[in-house]
């Protein structure tokens, strides 16, 4: 039996394409061509779709960003105020990140300006910035509740597309938005 026969078969079974692509020991962007070019996977069209038609995007796992290619790093802490702290080192490099309660993506953004400074705006944020304000607010209220917020970032190359320039972390990130349930993300509720 082939590689994409066995994919194929898998996914039959239910089994979803990061598990396919541990199971197989192949890359998970494999597992997800055959499944795509076979019919089998809704593009985010589809899903961007069927959203618009009522019908709910599936929620995005943690196992998937992370057979995506996108690195476990830390989980947000919190210090003896109550305030929250990032409590690792992150890179300074542009990148797509996200934020975890168990298994579920909540949240996904693009740190633009590096995940080191985005995320330190999160810790304290501004007072003119909502969207920091907002997702303090939630990760502070899941911390204190007990329940781990992890952060999860991805370094997506820039590429070019026929000589111009494209924002790969960009177009991950509204892809993501897109095409998953991310209850955190104002943009993905419709």
């Amino acid at each position: 039996m082939t590689k994409a026969e066995q994919i194929r078969e898998l996914f039959g079974q239910g089994v979803s394409t990061a598990e396919i692509a541990r199971r197989l020991e192949i890359r998970y962007q494999h597992a997800y061509n055959v499944l795509r070019r076979s019919g089998l996977l809704l593009t985010g069209k589809v899903s961007i779709s069927q959203n618009m038609q009522g019908q709910s995007p599936p929620a995005l796992s943690k196992e998937e960003l992370l057979a995506g290619g996108f690195i476990d790093s830390c989980l947000w802490k919190l210090d003896e105020q109550d305030r929250l702290c990032v409590p690792a080192e992150l890179p300074k490099s542009p990148g797509v990140y996200a934020f975890c309660e168990g298994d579920t993506v909540k949240y996904v953004g693009l740190a633009s300006m590096g995940l080191a400074r985005r995320l330190r705006f999160y810790a304290r944020p501004g007072k003119s910035q909502r969207t920091s304000l907002r997702l303090n607010a939630l990760i502070v209220g899941a911390t204190q509740a007990g329940r781990a917020i992890g952060i999860q970032y991805c370094l997506p190359e820039a590429t070019a597309w026929n000589g111009l320039p494209v924002n790969t972390a960009a177009g991950l990130e509204l892809g993501l938005i897109q095409a998953y349930s991310l209850p955190w993300n104002i943009r993905n509720s419709r």
